[in-house]
């Protein structure tokens, strides 16, 4: 196998806005990174507020001091001095900023256990290699391979250049393959189902035409022999794997440099026959 390791890593402290790169990060209980979407953003429903339901979403700007658990939030065009709050001690400050920001009552939300992950399956972190950035850079011409981080939004990201590499991390949906990354151990959950946010401008939130179909076509025709087809469906519209956490789980750290290792099918077999 293709000696692979993680190249960066970010996490997204709240949900849906800018992240922030981390040179290692907590694995926790649930299998989700330590700040990871911890904060949501909800209107007085409980429904989120997000990219894909407001593209007012993509025009604020979020810096972060994860030593100091704090936010600078700002929108150039309409807000632009930036605001600092603390990430666990100023929600009401926050809620109140968010409000006049969009003009409707925000209320925001805290989950530290497991963050707010869309899919709530799968509660690990969302991986993808270099290569598969830089082919979606290519197919649609961004000529920008940060622009295309933006928009697929992942947190790992594999220090390897063939494409879609990751498809390898994904089995059958009744025996996922179990990975290692450094410490931490994490089974392959799938292809992530992607939404209308990829298709937008991470800066301006300005549509690309046709962005979901193209890419679905595309990645149909150049689905590489290691990927498990039936994990697909009808529409190709998916890139990059979400992740779970195995049966037992402990709390470790991956790192930027971690190794990443597969588990051969014959190790596994023992084990499930070992389990019964």
């Amino acid at each position: 196998m293709t000696k692979v390791s993680v190249s960066r890593i970010t996490i997204f402290p709240i949900k849906s806005l800018d992240g922030v790169s981390v040179s290692s990060s907590v694995v926790l209980d649930s299998g989700a990174l330590e700040f990871d979407r911890e904060l949501a953003l909800c209107d007085r429903d409980g429904t989120w507020v997000n990219g894909k339901r407001d593209p007012r979403i993509h025009l604020i700007r979020a810096e972060y001091d994860l030593e100091i658990g704090s936010v600078r939030l700002q929108s150039p065009a309409s807000f632009p001095d930036w605001h600092k709050f603390e990430l666990r001690g100023e929600r009401k400050e926050m809620e109140e900023w968010f409000s006049d920001y969009l003009k409707m009552h925000v209320v925001v939300q805290e989950n530290r256990l497991s963050g707010f992950p869309d899919d709530t399956h799968a509660l690990g972190p969302t991986i993808i290699s270099t290569g598969t950035l830089s082919e979606l850079d290519r197919w649609f011409g961004f000529d920008d391979l940060e622009e295309t981080r933006r928009r697929l939004r992942t947190n790992i990201e594999l220090d390897v250049l063939i494409p879609f590499w990751e498809d390898r991390l994904f089995g059958s949906q009744q025996d996922p393959p179990e990975f290692r990354i450094g410490e931490a151990s994490f089974l392959g959950s799938g292809p992530c189902k992607r939404c209308v946010v990829p298709t937008r401008n991470s800066l301006t939130g300005e549509s690309a035409a046709r962005f979901a179909e193209t890419l679905s076509s595309r990645r149909k025709e150049t689905l590489p022999p290691w990927a498990t087809l039936d994990r697909f469906g009808s529409f190709f519209y998916r890139v990059a794997v979400n992740t779970q956490p195995p049966k037992k789980v402990t709390r470790a750290c991956v790192a930027v440099g971690d190794l990443l290792t597969q588990k051969s099918e014959e190790s596994r077999r023992e084990e499930r026959f070992a389990e019964r």
